[in-house]
């Protein structure tokens, strides 16, 4: 019993003693711990600022691409599709043929291909006359890469052809390809790449 009350009585004394001292400290203490805190929210607040423009930064760096290594077929305007996404910063493509512009300002829009009138992997020659595949948005052409006629059967050339558009948001872009005769032309086009970038508001 006496030894319990021993106890009790430094708790006390403890107590008492860490009540003296945090009276003494207590104004110094909390300026101190005011300034620190003031000093920490202020790295905060400049670290806050730094993300914010960093995000909106991001937001505004728009890129897409995407690449078909090979199509062959027939048909007017024929909407092409492309099995490899290299780039989508805002994860707008439709994953098979369309683009969802995520922002309003100006882009960069280009499509290149290799128009190859040597034949496909099923050995039908592709055509020489003329070859085009536009870059459409909602509807209306806005880009167009001629692969002009050539003279003779066989053969293989690049062509590739850009613009700068300004666009919505929520617009629609796509390419699409056609030839001569009303499409009716077996054409075969290898390595297709469409892209597209934000440059500006």
């Amino acid at each position: 019993m006496q030894y319990k009350s021993l106890l009790i009585l430094g708790g006390i004394i403890a107590l008492l003693s860490f009540n003296c001292h945090a009276e003494s400290t207590t104004k110094s203490g909390l300026l101190g711990i005011a300034q620190d805190h003031k000093e920490r929210i202020k790295k905060l607040e400049i670290k806050l600022e730094e993300y914010e423009t960093r995000i909106e930064q991001l937001e505004k760096n728009i890129s897409f691409m995407a690449e078909q290594p090979e199509y062959s077929g027939e048909g007017e305007n024929v909407k092409l599709t492309y099995s490899k996404k290299t780039i989508d910063t805002h994860r707008a493509w439709n994953g098979k043929d369309t683009y969802t512009v995520p922002r309003d300002g100006t882009y960069y829009l280009t499509v290149s291909y290799k128009k190859d009138s040597y034949g496909d992997s099923k050995k039908r020659k592709g055509t020489t006359d003329d070859v085009y595949v536009r870059i459409y948005v909602n509807g209306s052409e806005k880009v167009r890469a001629w692969a002009g006629q050539t003279s003779s059967p066989g053969g293989r050339f690049d062509v590739c052809k850009s613009a700068i558009q300004t666009l919505k948001k929520k617009d629609k872009v796509w390419t699409a390809v056609s030839s001569d005769d009303h499409g009716k032309l077996f054409r075969h086009l290898r390595d297709i790449n469409f892209a597209l970038f934000r440059i500006g508001d």
